[in-house]
């Protein structure tokens, strides 16, 4: 089975080439409206998509590239025609990289695709899809994709899934409704052999009243199963935020349900008809809603997400769900609200947030964490319901876009380091002198920048505005003021500058 896994929110892999090297943590400077979505491109370097907003303007979409140490390569921004859209979601292809979300223009979702490079090719409405505003799960299949859409906030009788390819055409989809009078909607989505896992909430025709847990597996004909689990919860909410495949073929959600007044959060473990397996949740004294969860290579799980108050919480289980430690993020920058996973082609292991990037090591422990009470536990036998949906398809129609370039506002603070256990020289900053100058910067103690050593500088984007040889000082008086990075690749160590 292909173990490979597409989830919403991620951002940020800074992993380094393996457990052992150096991994930092690091938080963004600049506000953050709603998603954001990291993509491993190989040798440990990633690709993020990010929203951005500035007051009400909610239009703008970011792609950031970072290397393996998170030093920023290249950055782009594109800004929508409404002054609000909304991006929920991103996808590699073979020739570029694809965000999907909604145009409040019209209330339309829309697709915008760019190349390896982040310069855009096209940008679509989507037109006709009945209840449904929203693209909320891209999936990239080589140089064709698929597209699920999401009923803004409320519920439908029915879901899409659009098939598309890079060159910008979307010639098919499927309507997926459900005959039994059932409403839901979907959250996110991953792809399986021959199939896709989708997850979110429901309401069952049989109990209009209440909220279950929606998962379902869908192939290119159709709907092959949905079923919704009905937790027992009282509050009216009962959401499946994501899954992920495990290692033996079973998938397993992660989300949380109101048992009044608190939210509490739950791990539902399906089978691949949609069989429970096992179900638990979790409850704490300050709430906990769980958004991610993922299996370590011993089987044992990672779930994360927030307690009631926004703070950041991670937890270890057993393979089955009982707690072995809680840890709350405890960031000098303030807390923050994990949303996913992500697991890079080396093996290095990252936590998202709405700002922050978390370094994990293979047992999923970090810096910027403290122990707190543990979670209690309980297990639960949900009562399941099949929903039954019947399959139309349909030709959407595809009407361009207005988009235009922005300017990428990306900054980062590094807020601890995970596994310094490198040579000693590499865990000394480099100096530099005066900070903050407003002409002439020079660089190291002694011993740490070598006759003719190499130097680089970039500006906070990561273009590099300097690589040469270090003579006698830098000058940086022809920069504007700002915020500067300055390394030294013999040694990996760097440091940030200001410009007056």
């Amino acid at each position: 089975m292909d173990r490979s896994f597409f989830t919403l929110l991620a951002f940020a892999s800074a992993t380094t080439t393996s457990f052992a090297q150096l991994s930092a943590n690091h938080q963004m400077t600049t506000y953050v409206a709603r998603r954001t979505v990291t993509i491993g491109l190989g040798g440990g370097s990633s690709c993020h998509a990010r929203h951005r907003a500035s007051g009400c303007d909610s239009r703008r979409v970011e792609w950031m590239w970072t290397d393996p140490a998170h030093v920023i390569t290249n950055a782009r921004s594109y800004r929508l025609a409404s002054p609000l859209a909304f991006m929920n979601t991103a996808a590699k292809l073979d020739d570029g990289f694809l965000v999907g979300g909604i145009s409040y223009s019209g209330s339309q979702p829309f697709i915008l695709k760019t190349d390896n490079a982040g310069d855009m090719d096209w940008c679509y409405h989507i037109d006709g899809l009945v209840g449904n505003d929203q693209i909320i799960q891209l999936l990239g299949y080589g140089s064709d994709f698929t597209a699920y859409t999401y009923p803004g906030g409320t519920y439908s009788d029915r879901v899409y899934r659009l098939n598309g390819s890079a060159a910008g055409t979307i010639p098919s989809g499927l309507e997926m409704q459900a005959t039994d009078g059932s409403v839901f909607r979907m959250y996110s989505g991953l792809a399986t052999t021959g199939s896709e896992l989708i997850c979110g909430t429901g309401k069952s025709a049989l109990d209009p009243t209440n909220t279950d847990v929606m998962m379902a597996n869908v192939g290119g004909g159709g709907v092959l199963w949905m079923m919704l689990y009905d937790l027992g919860g009282t509050g009216g909410v009962e959401d499946a935020i994501s899954a992920e495949l495990r290692a033996d073929g079973t998938a397993i959600s992660a989300g949380y349900y109101f048992n009044d007044p608190d939210p509490e959060g739950f791990l539902l473990n399906v089978d691949p008809t949609g069989t429970v397996i096992w179900c638990k949740t979790y409850s704490s004294a300050n709430g906990l809603l769980l958004n991610a969860v993922h299996e370590l290579a011993d089987g044992t799980l990672l779930a994360a997400g927030s307690d009631g108050s926004g703070q950041g919480v991670l937890l270890k289980l057993s393979t089955t769900g009982d707690p072995i430690w809680t840890k709350r993020y405890a960031s000098s920058l303030g807390s923050d609200i994990f949303q996913r996973f992500h697991v890079n082609d080396l093996g290095g292991l990252k936590l998202y947030g709405t700002v922050s990037d978390i370094g994990l090591d293979p047992d999923g422990a970090s810096c910027d964490f403290v122990d707190i009470a543990q979670v209690i536990a309980f297990a639960q036998t949900p009562v399941v319901t099949s929903a039954p949906l019947a399959p139309r398809m349909l030709a959407p129609s595809t009407p361009n876009l207005v988009s235009f370039n922005s300017v990428p506002e990306i900054a980062w603070i590094e807020t601890c380091v995970l596994n310094a256990v490198e040579e000693q020289a590499m865990n000394v900053p480099l100096v530099a002198y005066p900070i903050p100058t407003s002409g002439m910067l020079w660089l190291g103690d002694p011993g740490q920048v070598a006759p003719n050593e190499r130097i680089i500088l970039r500006d906070i984007t990561g273009k590099t505005l300097i690589d040469r040889e270090y003579a006698d000082g830098i000058d940086l008086t022809m920069l504007l003021p700002g915020t500067y990075l300055c390394s030294v690749p013999r040694t990996s160590q760097r440091v940030r500058l200001i410009k007056q």
